[in-house]
């Protein structure tokens, strides 16, 4: 059984883009990336214990922090759109749009992992486990995109719990 405690950095970039062409708009594009960077305190328990040749580990960490998100985003909607062009809008225009914004605020992470690990032999052991992680106020790129015409925008204030989890299985080889 084990406690220990220090400093934690969590970053999460996502990016969503498209690009199209056709119908009455032309080709319309975007392309958004939202980084979210959480830096904070980390206090954290574990233990582990032998069970039937299996070296089995448990762990969880909780984290309170400050969390910077920025975003980026870049469109393009109606290129190609002509005024009196046939089979196109009457009265639009190609428009570009670029949209950059931050947001600072307090968030929490929580973390669980569980680990069993059996030797083989000295030198090869077979690893498996689960790891799931617990983001509070995480800014998403799927819902920050402000669906609008004649430009796109960014909803910077649209944030969401996310959990995050995986399984792993590994073959070790030390030599």
């Amino acid at each position: 059984f084990d406690i220990s405690y220090g400093a934690r950095y969590q970053r999460l970039c996502e990016t969503f883009g498209f690009d199209r062409s056709g119908g009455i708009l032309g080709r319309t594009s975007l392309d958004m990336t939202y980084d979210n960077k959480l830096v904070g305190p980390q206090i954290a328990i574990g233990m582990g214990d032998r069970l039937s040749g299996w070296d089995v580990r448990a762990s969880g960490s909780l984290m309170l922090g400050y969390d910077l998100s920025e975003a980026r985003q870049s469109g393009l909607v109606g290129d190609g759109l002509r005024l009196g062009s046939p089979n196109r809008v009457v009265s639009a225009f190609p428009q570009l749009s670029v949209h950059e914004e931050a947001a600072e605020e307090f968030a929490s992470m929580g973390e669980i992992r569980v680990q069993a690990t059996y030797p083989i032999s000295r030198s090869v052991s077979f690893q498996m486990g689960y790891m799931g992680l617990y983001w509070s106020h995480l800014r998403h790129v799927e819902t920050a995109v402000h669906w609008s015409l004649p430009s796109f925008g960014i909803n910077s204030h649209v944030t969401k719990n996310t959990w995050i989890s995986g399984l792993h299985a590994s073959v070790e080889w030390r030599r």
